[in-house]
């Protein structure tokens, strides 16, 4: 009874404003069309939670929909998919579900999230997802997560990151592992990897060079435009290290971007509002 309150309070953000200090901190949801049973946060008001409370099914499917299709139709059989900032699991849930054949290793380094992800692993007994409450960075060390009170998609490794605004004091400290320490060193492939940090996505790249390097996968990645319309951050690393060997897309669309011709395109996504956007990166074959 209590877990249907929750999750009816948790559909709409003003019965959660007024329920807000009686919810629980997980709910679960049980989705019929994907066959999928899912914890999440019903206090979310605007992350990935919320977008699964308020529409269910609907929400679960909408939620990034041209880029889980992207990641699903690039797979092949038995491939190897990455997951960086897995949250709740809306795109790890997903492939592993969908593509039982693949191998996903999901990384979520809060632990609220972390702790969803994981009951959600273990009630739907998907044995081709692997997860780990890391976050991926440049190096190991321990540092603060930022974590934001309203958007539980918006915890960030970045201070000022735009969804954060937390204070020290509204943080919680979390490991840091580079991909290429955390990754099976006899793993076969890497066919994607999804990444969606918050602002911390400069420091994984960095992390992750030998392995993108040796596996050249696609990239699924949220990032600034303020960066790549100034050709800094991932630009600059992707200029430096790639050169001509990569290429770029937006999520739903075939026409290929030249690494040259990125910076005017997030001008414009810039002046239409747009602080960050979702991007592919792939390499020529």
């Amino acid at each position: 009874m209590l877990n249907i309150i929750n999750v009816i309070c948790s559909r709409k953000r003003w019965t959660k404003r007024i329920m807000y200090k009686f919810l629980n901190d997980t709910a679960n949801v049980f989705l019929k069309k994907y066959d999928l049973q899912i914890f999440y946060n019903p206090k979310d008001m605007t992350g990935p939670s919320f977008h699964l409370a308020f529409d269910l099914d609907k929400g679960f499917k909408n939620y990034e929909e041209k880029e889980k299709l992207e990641i699903i139709n690039r797979l092949p059989a038995n491939g190897v998919f990455v997951d960086i900032g897995a949250n709740i699991g809306m795109f790890s849930l997903f492939i592993s579900k969908k593509r039982p054949d693949i191998t996903c290793f999901a990384f979520e380094p809060e632990p609220l999230n972390f702790a969803n992800l994981s009951q959600s692993k273990k009630a739907n007994n998907l044995t081709n997802l692997n997860i780990f409450q890391l976050a991926i960075g440049k190096e190991e060390c321990t540092l603060n997560l930022y974590k934001s009170d309203k958007n539980d998609g918006g915890h960030s490794l970045t201070r000022d990151s735009e969804h954060t605004h937390s204070s020290l004091q509204n943080s919680t400290p979390v490991q840091v592992m580079p991909l290429t320490k955390t990754l099976p060193l006899s793993l076969p492939s890497l066919d994607v990897i999804k990444i969606d940090v918050e602002g911390g996505e400069i420091e994984v790249i960095k992390g992750a060079l030998d392995t993108i390097k040796k596996y050249r996968p696609m990239l699924v990645m949220e990032t600034s435009n303020q960066h790549l319309a100034n050709q800094t951050g991932i630009f600059a690393i992707f200029q430096k290290e790639f050169s001509n060997q990569i290429f770029s897309r937006i999520p739903g669309n075939s026409t290929k971007i030249l690494l040259s011709e990125l910076p005017e395109i997030a001008q414009k996504k810039l002046q239409e509002g747009a602080e960050d956007s979702n991007y592919i990166f792939d390499f020529e074959k």
